[in-house]
């Protein structure tokens, strides 16, 4: 958080003051903890995350809503209302010219400003966070309204954020064989882009080749394309479950499986995981689900299954809700790819 701006997903995050080194680490930690949240920025569940940490090492301190309405149809008045309601609530000075750049090219996007500053003492800092809508009053084109919420956090040096699992985990595993599943977790997990936060496949086979009869053997691998020229998200999930529990209920129980992938495909459970990513390039929307499933094998006590799979998901349709708004939309032009590998674990397998 040394830089002045850090760019994230189309958003902005400004850092407004020079913190010691020795809280540049927590300040780093609080970036990654809201970064989780920025596809589409949830207050509540964001503020939930918060009262759900272990600990005192943050807690907000206050929390502001309002709305600002101008009807003057020139962007930088309402820029400018919008910077001296910061100004006077937080102390933060927000450089106009940076927030009208970002909100002036799409009306209804958010932009966010995450704002270290008062370090005045060596164990705390406080850190400002706050997101700005832009859009037009429904009865008026020439009245635009702007929707800000900020919240003022005190953090603590000692304050850390526990890495979030890269695959969403299902293991029917005896306690014995557990531990060698995280091992697999942890080999595949090193072949997701920590920008795009995508699977690299081509790497991840080269990998498992290379440890192949060293406790880990390649077994099989299928992918499946599912062409829809027109369909909505739901449609598509559904053949994607049934692709997946397909290809892995000969080894395993089918119901809690399509249950569990069900559920992950929920926008209200991926909402911020580490296992579901997304990016939009020009009108082309792109999920991706990463999941390890590992699975025993009857009456074997050494070996287990493990399958790696991924969806991926693309939409020819882009939205500002991501995932959730386009699973609630009409039909649009939707194609998937599903790719599962399956391997044969021994217990022996360490990982690296």
């Amino acid at each position: 958080m040394t830089s002045n701006s850090i760019v994230h997903r189309g958003r902005k995050y400004f850092e407004l003051s020079k913190l010691p080194s020795s809280l540049q680490p927590a300040a780093t930690n609080v970036y990654n903890f809201v970064s989780a949240y920025s596809d589409k920025f949830d207050w509540v569940v964001f503020k939930a995350a918060i009262d759900a940490y272990n600990g005192e090492a943050i807690k907000y301190e206050t929390v502001i809503s309002t709305t600002i309405r101008h009807s003057d149809i020139n962007i930088s008045n309402l820029v400018a209302q919008v910077a001296e309601f910061l100004a006077n609530a937080f102390g933060v000075q927000v450089e106009r010219s940076e927030v009208e750049a970002q909100v002036t090219g799409n009306k209804s996007n958010y932009y966010a400003v995450l704002a270290a500053s008062k370090p005045d003492l060596t164990e705390f800092f406080d850190c400002i966070l706050v997101t700005i809508k832009l859009d037009k009053e429904a009865a008026s084109e020439q009245s635009f309204f702007a929707e800000v919420h900020a919240i003022q956090l005190i953090i603590n040096k000692s304050f850390k954020v526990a890495s979030q699992p890269k695959f969403d985990v299902f293991s029917q595993l005896p306690p014995p064989l557990v531990h060698v599943n995280d091992h697999i977790i942890e080999f595949a997990s090193s072949n997701v882009d920590p920008e795009t936060r995508e699977f690299n496949w081509t790497e991840f086979k080269r990998a498992v080749d290379t440890k192949n009869g060293k406790g880990l053997t390649y077994e099989n691998i299928r992918t499946n394309a599912i062409q829809r020229s027109d369909s909505t998200i739901p449609l598509v999930v559904d053949q994607v479950v049934s692709y997946l529990t397909a290809v892995c209920t000969a080894k395993v129980d089918k119901p809690p499986l399509e249950h569990r992938l069900r559920t992950a495909f929920n926008p209200s459970s991926n909402e911020g995981k580490a296992w579901f990513s997304s990016r939009q390039s020009g009108q082309v929307s792109e999920f991706q689900y990463r999941g390890i499933f590992g699975v025993p094998i009857e009456g074997v006590d050494d070996y287990f299954y493990s399958f790696v799979a991924t969806a991926t998901i693309k939409a020819e349709e882009t939205h500002e809700s991501g995932f959730l708004g386009l699973f609630r939309s009409t039909e649009t032009k939707l194609s998937a790819e599903v790719k599962v590998l399956e391997l044969i674990v021994s217990k022996t397998f360490s990982g690296f």
